[in-house]
């Protein structure tokens, strides 16, 4: 006797099973109070007299300002340097391992979590970790790393005299309050006047220019420019008369 057996009813049930599934797993992205844009982020600085950061992006799902606690470890510190954390608030010191802040409603790309690294004047790798969660729901907790390598040291005089796509004016700059900044690449930018840091900030449109304003002290500064996806600087002597 020949027996036949159907194939309908385990289609039917492998359909209804990954529907419940797939329906589970929205519900599941739908109950994140918050997400970030990178789980780990890596940043090569060719620079290690001063020191240099990187930052990893918080998304609000909550529908509120939502109350966050960030806590911090080390994987790895080379002897010598130091670090500092920062959140949208507030810049906390070394000392500071655990801090509270708030995740606004609006989402916007100052919405960060930010590691500072001071290599001190070395050559190694750093890495930091941050566990972060809503205080209401720590079940929650994202865990960011957060690496930062430092090259062999140039000298910032050096670098700029490197060829760049980098175009800064006017300079030299004589009684404007603000420069003009202009990329081919998305990246991060920080202003030094001599060996220290004024300003830093994020340039995320190349198609425009960013007006950075400099501080009345006439001499050199250097505007530092870290395009984005590429493990290189590119820098700016700037001159105020």
């Amino acid at each position: 006797m020949n027996v036949r057996l159907s194939l309908q009813p385990v289609f039917a049930f492998l359909i209804i099973w990954t529907s419940f599934f797939s329906n589970f797993s929205d519900a599941r992205a739908q109950d994140r109070l918050f997400s970030v844009d990178s789980l780990e982020t890596n940043f090569d600085n060719s620079i290690n007299a001063l020191f240099f950061y990187d930052w990893i992006e918080l998304y609000n799902h909550s529908g509120r300002d939502l109350p966050l606690r960030w806590v911090r470890t080390y994987k790895d510190i080379p002897a010598g340097w130091r670090t500092q954390t920062q959140d949208i608030q507030n810049f906390h010191a070394e000392e500071i391992d655990s801090a509270d802040f708030i995740l606004p409603l609006e989402n916007t790309n100052a919405n960060f979590l930010l590691v500072h690294f001071f290599p001190n004047r070395t050559t190694d790798t750093a890495t930091v970790i941050l566990r972060v969660f809503p205080i209401e729901a720590p079940e929650q907790a994202l865990t960011l790393t957060y690496v930062g390598r430092t090259r062999q040291p140039l000298a910032l005089d050096e670098i700029a005299t490197k060829e760049n796509p980098l175009i800064v004016f006017p300079n030299p700059l004589q009684g404007e309050e603000k420069i003009r900044l202009q990329a081919p690449r998305k990246g991060k930018w920080q202003l030094f006047f001599q060996q220290q840091f004024i300003e830093a900030g994020n340039y995320p449109n190349p198609e425009t220019q960013a007006r950075l304003s400099l501080p009345p002290t006439k001499g050199i500064y250097y505007l530092l420019f870290f395009p984005e996806n590429l493990s290189e600087v590119w820098v700016r002597k700037i001159i105020r008369l």
